[in-house]
Parts: structure tokens; C-alpha cells; sequence
């Protein structure tokens, strides 16, 4: 507990003040504001008040100890907020939500680069230059809408939207490619400057191909006949088959069959015209003119002068075709291949795997690209390296950049602005509970604290309380009692705006109550009350008999309601009785003289036991039947009554809908659309909406209610963010009386103040 001031001396008119009496008492100030002993000023008794103001435009918090981190507590009842300046990290950390209200802006740099909300349930990320969005793991757009829009200036340039889980690209406002699941719809005309890869099927639907530079495929394949097809292979082979058999193969320097003395140039009716080989022709068999020729190759080449040398020859012997044999001729194999146990170029063996030689294949990239990949770790950022997602898709980066600028932020700090869900829980404000407040043309959070603050500078201390007109009594410390003295007051005449003081009706709480509210609390039924004056209304509901023999109600004698003979009513109109009333008869005075209603005002509903009449009659609206049957000339089961645009037939039910005779409808599953459901849903056919965030904030119309008309009492309830953390709760305004006593605030409630500053 720190040093107190206690006041030393107290002096009445005509006393000698010394210097020990003035010394004395400023000891006494110095030990109350000394340094390490005097007041703390931290709310509690004989500490002094707590500080609720530091006023200034320079204000230093901490005492510049090296590597220590300053902490400011908004202590509250429950729930603490803390600020925290980090020494060794050059930052600040919030250790509780931050709630940017309305359209104010978090800025980067200057004014025109921020995030903020232009409108409830929106986010914008502004920039006067790029936004470059960096990060090592995945970046999700999750629409609820279904459209993700792309713009320029404010137009529309193109869209995402989801239709059922597949994807919609739109140019402007256009469809451009449609996708369902793996495959895609092209909507006009596809322009490809590159290269046009298709690892699946290409269908023309029997289109014609015209206009071809050149077609790389993998294999050709006839459409009525996929047995029959050309294969190009990766190999440099282009392979022909038929009947669901590879042929004939091309291949660099040649043109074989597939399988050995199975495929003929020709037929015995279908020869070639003219053979030009420059090279050797190899044959088991050669027929000229119908002569077998019985000699070998090599004796024909011996005989057509070879130079090869019989060693040279003999290369061939036990060569195998498709493998290599050491020191023996190479022969592909059947489809072109060589089986080679190494491969050398320049003299080096290439030790690589075929598998791993084919992952080159198709690649475009230069070595420096590749290199990329080098050192990269997956679901981590490496400098000047190729970024690898992590398996649950994540990036983990130690910075992030928008247009250059690089967002400290923590996440943490960032996910503060996701919404959370709202509660109507009643709650008890706390001083580290937080309000909205524009400061400037900033919008600002600040506890329920400050608001402590500002009643406490703006309405000050009362100094002394003085009795008024009509008051006797008052004081300038301790208990202060006013006395109503109606001596004082002078006699008048009550005018509209005056106020009288009054009791509740249980005698405990003191109110004003103008002469207006008087006037209307006794106005009663057939009288009205306006600036307090009582008036008599022109329509009177409250009047519950009217008995006079022979009495006549009207505007005048000619239009009347005449009760001239006993047990009778009569109704006269231009002078003349119309109809009458009588013990169990409302009739018309004269025979056919009195219309029920007219052709363009007709009456609502008509309930009568028997109608007779001597003609038609003619229903412009609906009849309603309260017997169970309507007879007709004809009763068919099962059937209804169908206008044809002069009368109503029975017909049966067919289509979508049937009925049976006992009055059995159904109608088809498949037969309810959603037409039938639109407009407005009656309050009957909808129950209690109870699920969280069904109903926005921004869809309540509280304009549109109705005013309380009655004085707030301590059981209404108003909303309060509990916490300021989103979860919205009721509290009864008991609560808010409550709060404001722990404020320091009194319940009292003085007839008359009078209030001396200064």
C-alpha cells in the first residue's frame, strides 16, 4: 500500500498559516506521489483514483529494459485483452480478436493500398498496383454463390461458376467451356497456336479434316473397322495392320513385314507394274516368267560379283534378330528393336535405365529448368527453387507478398477476419467487453472501459446538489434529501406540453407524465384526445343501445331507418320504403320491386335453408354446397365437372392426377415442380427457423417495426456482441442498469438537480 495524503491542519477566518502549517502539508503530497511509495493509482481504496486520462501527442510506455517485451492488460471481468510490443521481434502482438466495423480500411503503405469491407458480407483487397498472391500451399476460392468473377476497371471479363460440381468458363458474360467431370464443351471456335495434345480419344463425329499442315499421331485406326490401322511409333517404325494384325513396318532405310513369309506385294491377279530397287533384294523364292530360280543370295551374289569376302559374310552367320551377338551383324527384330546388353557414345557406356531414359520423353525443358526442381522440399518454400506441394496440399512460406509489399501479419491476425457465428445470449457487460466507435475517420474496437472514461470527463463530479423552485433542502457532502415544497409553486393553467410528477402504479418509482397522456388515458370508447384536448369522435363503437319509440335514424326523412310500427323495421330510401323487417321476415315492401344487390355490386356470401324461385339463376362468383350431393340429369363414378366454355360436364381424370370415387386424389411423384412452391410461404406452413446463420443481420427490416410506445423498463432485452468475439447474446436492460453502478454511477433519481462546476 502506498504513502496516503492526510490533511494536517484546518483553518477557520482570522488564522495565521505558518511555514510548518504549508510545509506540513506538501510532506504529506510529497509522500503521496512519491515515485516508489507514494499513491498507485490502481483503483483501490486510498491508492488514489485510477488514472482514466493521459493527455499529450508523445506518451512512452515501458521503462527501456533490453530485451524485454511490454505488455498492456485490458483487464477485464472474465475475459483479458493484451497488446503486447515484442522487443527482440521489432513487432506488435495482439492477443485477441480485432474487429474493423463498417467500411474502415486496414492500409499498406499509403491510402490506396487496404483491405476492407465496402459492404456487409463482402471483403475487398485494393491495390493502385498489383496484388500478387504468394503462397506454398494451395489457394481455395470458395464461392457459396457458385461464381467466381474476373474484372477490369469494374466489366466483367470473365466468370468461374459451378453448376451441379462441374465448372462453367465464361468470356464477358459469354459460356466458353463447359466441363462435366473429365470432359469439357467447347462453345464456339478453339484456336490453338501450339501444340494440341490429346492423351485420350479425338471424336470429329465423322467431320471432314480439311486444310492440314501436318498431323502428328500415334496411330490411325478406321472407324467402321478399328482392326484396321497405322501406328507411329516413338521408335521411328510406322506399323500397318489388318484384320487386328500388325503387316507391314516403315523404318529408317526400310519397309518389312511384321511376320516372317506372311505378307505379299501383290496378288497372283493384282501385280505391281515395276520394281526399282537400287540396293539388294533378299528372297526365299524367285519365280521369273514361271521359272523358279533354285540358287541362294549368296550364290547369286557371288555370281553377280560381290566383293564382300566370305569373313565378311559370315558376320551374318549366327547373328540373332532383334538381340545383339558379339562380333556378329546387328538385324532389328521384328518390330524394329535391339536388344543391347550396353550402349556407348564416344566411347562412354550410358548406364542409365531404359525407364529411366523414357521420363525424358516429351520434355522441354532446358537443364537449367530442371535444376529447378533441385533442393526443392515439398510443402516448404526454397529460395530461387520450384515450389512443391505438401500432401495435404499446403505451402508453408516464410513470407507473403502483395504487389511487392510483403504482409506481417501473423495468421492468426489475418483469420481474425472470418466471420463467426452470432448468439442472442444474455450477457453482463465487462470492461474489457468491446464497442464499434469512428474515430475520426478511423473505425476503431475499444473496451466498455473507455466508455467509463468519457461519462466520467464529460458529466464530472457533483460538487454540491441545490434545492430549485418547489425544493427545499440539498447539501455538499454525505446523503443529500429535497423536500417538495408545493408552497412555492405558483397557480396556473395546464396547457398541452405541460407535466405533471406522478407515481407508478406500485407507489415505488417517481415519473413525469405530460397533460397530453392524461387527456389520453381518459379518453375512453367514442372520445379521442388530440394536444390534449378531449373531443367527442364523429364515429361512435362504443355506444351499446339506442331505445326510443318510434325512433328514425338517417341524413334526412326521406332516407331513414324507421322504427314506426311496433315489432318492425322499416328501410325507406328516395322517399319510398325499400324492405322491412319482421318477426322471422326480411322482405320487400312491394312485389319484384327490390334487387339483391346490382349486376356490379353484389352481395359477399348468402346462407339459406330453401331458395325458390320462378327462373334461372345465375352465379358470377363461386357456390358453395353444404349438403353432400349435387343431383344432375347425369352422375357419373369417378368422374368431375369440366367447363367446355358454355356449361360444366363430368369428365374423367386423367393424366398426372387421378381420382376414384370415393374422392381419393393422387397425383404423380414426378409431377411437382417448382413453380408450385413459389411466392410467399404462409406462417402456418413454416416452422421456427433455429438452425445458426439461416437469417443475416442485414435481412432484419428494424425500421420497418413498430415503435415500443411505453418507457424502457429493466426486463426489455437489447442484443449485445459478447465479448466483441461475434457471438451475439440478449441482455435485459437490468444488466446495462447494473454495469453503469459498477461504473461508479448512482440509481438515484433526484425531482430537481442543480449542479455547480468549477
Amino acid at each position: 500500500m502506498g504513502a496516503e495524503y492526510t490533511r494536517q491542519s484546518t483553518f477557520t477566518d482570522g488564522d495565521i498559516i505558518t511555514a510548518a502549517h504549508s510545509n506540513d502539508e506538501f510532506n504529506q503530497l510529497v509522500n503521496a506521489f512519491a515515485a516508489s511509495t507514494g499513491h498507485t493509482h490502481d483503483g483501490t481504496s486510498a491508492e488514489g483514483g485510477p488514472i482514466t486520462k493521459l493527455l499529450g501527442t508523445a506518451i512512452t510506455i515501458g521503462d527501456g529494459t533490453a530485451a524485454t517485451d511490454i505488455a498492456v492488460t485490458f483487464d477485464g471481468e472474465t475475459n483479458d485483452g493484451v497488446l503486447t510490443w515484442k522487443e527482440d521481434e521489432d513487432y506488435f502482438e495482439f492477443s485477441d480478436d480485432i474487429l474493423v466495423a463498417s467500411t474502415e480500411k486496414l492500409q499498406f503503405r499509403d491510402t490506396a493500398i487496404y483491405i476492407n469491407s465496402s459492404t456487409d458480407g463482402q471483403l475487398d483487397l485494393i491495390a493502385d498496383g498489383a496484388v500478387l498472391v504468394d503462397t506454398a500451399g494451395d489457394i481455395t476460392l470458395d464461392a457459396d454463390g457458385g461464381d467466381v468473377f474476373f474484372k477490369d476497371g469494374g466489366t466483367t471479363y470473365g466468370s468461374l461458376t459451378n453448376t451441379s460440381g462441374n465448372l462453367i468458363i465464361k468470356s464477358g458474360t459469354t459460356t466458353a467451356v463447359t466441363f462435366s467431370g473429365a470432359n469439357a464443351t467447347v462453345a464456339g471456335n478453339l484456336t490453338v497456336d501450339g501444340n494440341f495434345d490429346v492423351t485420350g480419344t479425338l471424336d470429329f463425329s465423322d467431320s471432314a479434316i480439311t486444310n492440314v499442315g501436318s498431323i502428328q499421331l500415334d496411330s490411325i485406326a478406321g472407324d467402321e473397322d478399328s482392326d484396321t490401322s497405322i501406328t507411329f511409333s516413338g521408335s521411328n517404325v510406322i506399323t500397318i495392320a489388318n484384320a487386328g494384325t500388325n503387316q507391314v513396318t516403315f523404318n529408317d532405310g526400310s519397309i518389312a513385314p511384321v511376320t516372317d513369309d506372311d505378307v505379299d506385294l501383290g496378288t497372283s491377279s493384282l501385280k505391281f507394274k515395276d520394281l526399282y530397287i537400287d540396293g539388294i533384294t533378299y528372297t526365299d523364292a524367285i519365280t521369273l516368267n514361271g521359272t523358279a530360280i533354285t540358287s541362294t543370295g549368296a550364290e547369286l551374289n557371288i555370281l553377280d560379283g560381290v566383293t564382300s569376302t566370305a569373313s565378311e559374310l559370315n558376320l551374318v552367320d549366327g547373328s540373332s534378330a532383334g538381340t545383339i551377338v558379339n562380333s556378329k551383324a546387328v538385324i532389328y527384330g521384328s518390330s524394329g528393336e535391339v536388344n543391347a546388353t550396353t550402349l556407348q557414345i564416344g566411347g562412354t557406356s550410358i548406364t542409365s535405365t531404359a525407364a529411366e531414359l523414357n521420363i525424358l520423353d516429351g520434355v522441354t525443358s532446358t537443364a537449367g529448368e530442371l535444376n529447378l526442381v533441385d533442393g526443392s522440399s515439398a510443402g516448404t518454400i526454397v529460395n530461387s527453387k520450384a515450389v512443391i506441394y505438401g500432401s495435404s496440399g499446403e505451402v508453408n512460406a516464410t513470407t507473403l507478398q502483395v504487389g511487392g509489399t510483403a504482409i506481417t501479419s501473423t495468421p492468426a491476425e489475418l483469420n481474425l477476419l472470418d466471420g463467426s457465428a452470432k448468439s442472442t445470449s444474455s450477457i453482463t457487460i465487462a470492461d474489457a467487453d468491446a464497442f464499434i466507435v469512428i474515430d475520426g475517420n478511423t473505425t476503431k474496437q475499444i473496451p466498455a472501459s473507455d466508455l467509463t472514461t468519457y461519462i466520467s470527463a464529460s458529466v464530472g463530479d457533483i460538487n454540491s446538489v441545490v434545492a430549485g423552485v418547489g425544493l427545499s433542502g440539498g447539501g455538499t457532502s454525505g446523503d443529500v434529501t429535497l423536500t417538495l415544497d408545493l408552497s412555492e409553486l405558483s397557480d396556473v393553467t395546464p396547457v398541452n406540453g405541460d407535466k405533471l410528477a406522478t407515481l407508478d402504479s406500485d407507489g415505488s418509482t417517481e415519473q413525469l407524465t405530460t397533460i397530453a397522456s392524461l387527456a389520453t388515458l381518459f379518453a375512453g370508447t367514442g372520445l379521442s384526445a388530440t394536444n390534449s384536448v378531449m373531443s367527442i369522435e364523429a364515429a361512435q363503437t362504443g355506444i351499446t343501445s339506442l331505445l326510443a319509440t318510434d325512433i328514425k335514424i338517417g341524413e334526412d326523412n326521406e332516407t331513414k331507418i324507421d322504427f314506426e310500427t311496433p315489432n318492425e323495421i322499416h328501410f325507406y330510401a328516395n322517399n319510398a320504403e325499400q324492405v322491412y323487417v319482421s318477426d322471422g321476415v326480411f322482405g320487400p315492401q312491394t312485389d319484384s320491386d327490390v334487387d339483391l344487390g346490382t349486376t356490379s355490386v353484389r352481395w359477399k356470401d348468402a346462407y339459406i335453408d330453401t331458395i325458390t324461385t320462378t327462373g334461372n339463376v345465375t352465379i358470377g362468383g363461386d357456390l358453395t354446397v353444404s349438403g353432400d350431393d349435387i343431383t344432375m340429369g347425369t352422375n357419373t363414378s369417378g368422374h368431375i365437372m369440366v367447363a367446355d366454355g358454355t356449361n360444366f360436364n363430368p369428365v374423367a381424370v386423367s393424366g398426372d392426377v387421378t381420382i376414384d370415387s370415393t374422392g381419393a386424389v393422387t397425383i404423380a411423384a414426378t409431377s411437382v415442380e417448382n413453380s408450385m412452391l413459389a411466392g410467399s410461404i404462409a406462417d402456418t406452413k413454416l416452422n421456427t427457423i433455429s438452425t445458426a446463420d439461416k437469417v443475416s443481420l442485414s435481412a432484419l427490416d428494424i425500421d420497418g417495426g413498430s415503435d415500443i410506445n411505453a418507457d424502457l423498463t429493466t426486463s426489455d432485452l437489447i442484443v449485445v456482441d459478447d465479448g466483441a468475439g461475434g457471438t451475439n447474446r440478449k441482455a435485459a436492460l437490468s444488466r446495462l442498469t447494473t454495469f453503469m453502478q459498477g461504473q461508479g454511477f448512482s440509481s438515484e433519481d433526484p425531482t430537481a438537480l442543480a449542479i455547480a462546476l468549477g
